[in-house]
């Protein structure tokens, strides 16, 4: 059985440390050792950037080993944990399509009705709400500052000619629904 050289993570590392320890026991784990170095050394620096130099050092001595540095002892890359199955290739020469061609849709296809749903039919039009006794009628309006209050309730009051709503209050117009009515 070939030697675990990624170490584990600490409580006193970082998250930046953590993830790529993590990250490089998966690689070392598939046997990619140049790529489990690769994040050890982000680890370490990582490490470095925390204030842990000692962690840091010990970090970058085993990616070191990883890769097989001079001085380090290293250890054979493990054999290919993935192997393909056999017969895996005639599964792939037994489809009928190579999928080589792109498929051109020359119009969309035509929605075809449904005999299991009852169909809907509207035998009168929709009613129209009439326009009110007059349409010359004059509905009045005062300009007024509104602002949300307790219970989400509003409050509307008048604004006189050039007055602004304050911080807070929205400008809008109070309209009477019926013609002549007295707001104020």
């Amino acid at each position: 059985m070939n030697e675990v050289l990624v170490p584990r993570s600490v409580a006193e590392d970082d998250d930046d440390v953590v993830i790529a320890l993590e990250t490089a026991r998966v690689e070392e784990e598939r046997g990619d050792r140049s790529e489990a170095a690769r994040w050890l050394q982000r680890a370490a620096s990582a490490a470095r950037k925390q204030g842990r130099p000692e962690r840091a050092g010990e970090v970058s001595r085993l990616a070191a080993r990883l890769t097989g540095s001079p001085g380090a002892s290293s250890t054979p890359p493990p054999p290919d944990v993935f192997e393909p199955l056999p017969g895996e290739a005639q599964v792939l020469l037994d489809a009928d399509e190579d999928f080589s061609d792109k498929t051109i849709v020359d119009a969309l296809p035509r929605a075809q009705p449904s005999t299991s749903s009852p169909s809907i039919q509207i035998s009168k039009p929709t009613p129209v709400a009439p326009l009110g006794p007059r349409a010359g009628a004059t509905h009045p309006a005062v300009r007024v500052a509104v602002r949300k209050i307790l219970g989400g309730k509003l409050e509307a009051r008048p604004l006189e000619a050039e007055e602004a709503p304050l911080l807070g209050e929205e400008e809008a117009l109070l309209v009477a629904v019926r013609p002549g009515a007295k707001l104020f």
